[in-house]
């Protein structure tokens, strides 16, 4: 029946993004080798992945350079194709966000993972296995 169906098929759709989230994690983020909500996943994993690094280490200054040099690199593409431009445009945002969130952390001198300062954001992770 149709509703079986389509719980079949969003559960499909659950385990194909999980698949090229993964995959763009492994072997970085190519532009135009993934869709553009699948970078978006993928850059704020590793966002998630580089702060809770960075407040352990307290090398959150290191992270803030990378976030500025990966902004450089977005703005700084000659003539994209719509479809490019679009997603340079999604991830450009996130990235200005989390610079946000950053310069907030700096300015909170969040010192561990579990301070509120870094507790209240929105995080992603991932472990290759859960889908939910």
């Amino acid at each position: 029946n149709v509703e079986v169906w389509l719980a079949s098929l969003a559960e499909e759709m659950k385990l194909t993004l999980r698949g090229l989230v993964t995959k763009c994690l492994k072997e970085g983020n190519n532009l135009d080798d993934f869709p553009s909500q699948v970078l978006q996943i993928a850059e704020n994993v590793k966002f998630a992945n580089f702060v809770e690094v960075g407040i352990d280490d307290g090398s959150l200054d290191d992270i803030s350079d990378k976030l500025r040099s990966l902004l450089k690199q977005y703005t700084s593409l000659k003539n994209p194709a719509p479809l490019l431009s679009t997603k340079v445009k999604a991830l450009i945002l996130d990235l200005v966000h989390n610079m946000d969130v950053l310069d907030q952390l700096q300015r909170a001198s969040c010192r561990s993972s579990g301070d509120w300062c870094w507790f209240k954001q929105l995080r992603y992770y991932h472990d290759g296995k859960k889908v939910g």
